[in-house]
């Protein structure tokens, strides 16, 4: 008898406040806030992978002339990681029969240093590596602005719409985060002043990269007084 009572009691608060919420004059309205940034974080991929032709380095030789790139360059461990370490076991170690290969990525920061790296590579004969992805290191902290700025513009679109009818806005009723557009940029997004600059060394130094787009839109409904 007293479970029912309890239940009863709060459906019926939930009626009451529900009730209440329909009789406040209120007006709903989304804000936006969008930037463009620069990324600063370069993810290349490079497959070292043994040949089947004769006098052409194993794997052990290929890593040795990688680890040598990355030490000219003065490239931290940090940067550097297999991209599935799982796979590349299997490959090296269990399927004998095959031509052992292994996948790294390794992550800069600038346009520039994507050049030397690439042109370091050739010079050692490494010549599988790709652009996989890149990012923005701050894109957590921009979105959080983002947010702000548009609950911010959503509260000027209200302000002035109530003040055309000569109210005033009152506090808000509900907010929600309706989207948040954070892409992860692939190698699509380079764009390179010539055609197949990739294939000219020569010419990677003036890559230039697309800019990301943070955006951040919020719904929120305000009390007219």
């Amino acid at each position: 008898m007293k479970s029912i009572s309890v239940v009863f009691f709060l459906s019926l608060w939930a009626f009451v406040v529900k009730a209440q919420e329909q009789l406040v004059k209120s007006i709903e309205v989304t804000g936006q806030a969008k930037i463009e940034v620069v990324p600063d974080q370069l993810f290349l991929k490079v497959v070292l992978a043994e040949k089947e032709s004769k006098g052409s380095l194993n794997l052990d030789q290929l890593e040795k002339r990688f680890n040598k790139v990355l030490n000219n360059l003065k490239i931290s461990k940090e940067q550097v990681y297999l991209e599935d370490v799982h796979s590349a076991f299997t490959k090296y170690w269990i399927k004998k029969g095959r031509k052992a290969s292994k996948v790294y990525v390794v992550e800069l920061q600038t346009a520039e240093q994507l050049g030397v790296f690439l042109s370091e590579c050739a010079a050692h004969d490494i010549s599988n590596v790709s652009l996989d992805h890149v990012d923005y290191s701050q894109r957590t902290t921009t979105l959080k602005s983002m947010r702000i700025q548009a609950i911010q513009a959503a509260q000027e679109k209200a302000s002035y719409m109530v003040a055309a009818i000569g109210a005033e806005l009152g506090g808000p009723v509900h907010i929600r985060i309706e989207r948040n557009y954070q892409p992860r940029m692939d190698n699509t997004v380079v764009r390179m002043k010539e055609e197949n600059d990739l294939d000219n060394i020569d010419f990677v130094p003036g890559v230039a990269f697309q800019k990301i787009t943070i955006e951040a839109s919020v719904f929120c409904s305000f009390e007219i007084r």
